[in-house]
């Protein structure tokens, strides 16, 4: 009867290195996920927080953070969303905040060069109501 094969130490070695090598690549796949993950949700709640209008002076900065790095970053809806949100926001919040009005200024320009690139369908989407969304204000109770 054959004797079954024991890896010598050099080949049990590697072959351990090469499983932890494998864990490890699914660990930080993993945890890319879970960051992309985190991050569409952190967008969505300040995109969510820009057309309703809420802790705007402690949101604009975290959201101009974002699109200054880049201009097509997306809350959920599409390409330009948050930027889009922005527009919205009324000329008194920037009247206040003549710091964070040029960087929005900034931003507008980057955001519309961006858009250039985008198909037509996908470009035109950035102009649509963000407020239309059932989810955007309170339940319609009326009949």
């Amino acid at each position: 009867m054959p004797e079954p094969h024991t890896p010598s130490t050099s080949e049990g070695t590697s072959g351990k290195r090469l499983g932890d090598a494998r864990l490890r690549d699914a660990q930080l796949r993993d945890a890319q996920l879970r960051d992309a993950q985190l991050r569409d949700a952190l967008l969505g709640t300040l995109l969510g927080a820009l057309v309703r209008g809420w802790c705007l002076a402690d949101t604009v900065p975290l959201v101009l953070d974002v699109v200054e790095r880049e201009p097509l970053a997306s809350g959920g809806r599409f390409a330009g969303d948050l930027v889009r949100a922005l527009m919205e926001l009324p000329g008194t919040f920037w009247g206040r905040y003549p710091g964070l009005y040029t960087r929005y200024q900034a931003v507008l320009r980057a955001n519309a060069v961006a858009r250039t690139a985008l198909p037509i369908d996908e470009r035109m989407q950035f102009w649509a109501p963000l407020a239309d969304r059932p989810h955007d204000g309170p339940p319609n109770t009326t009949p």
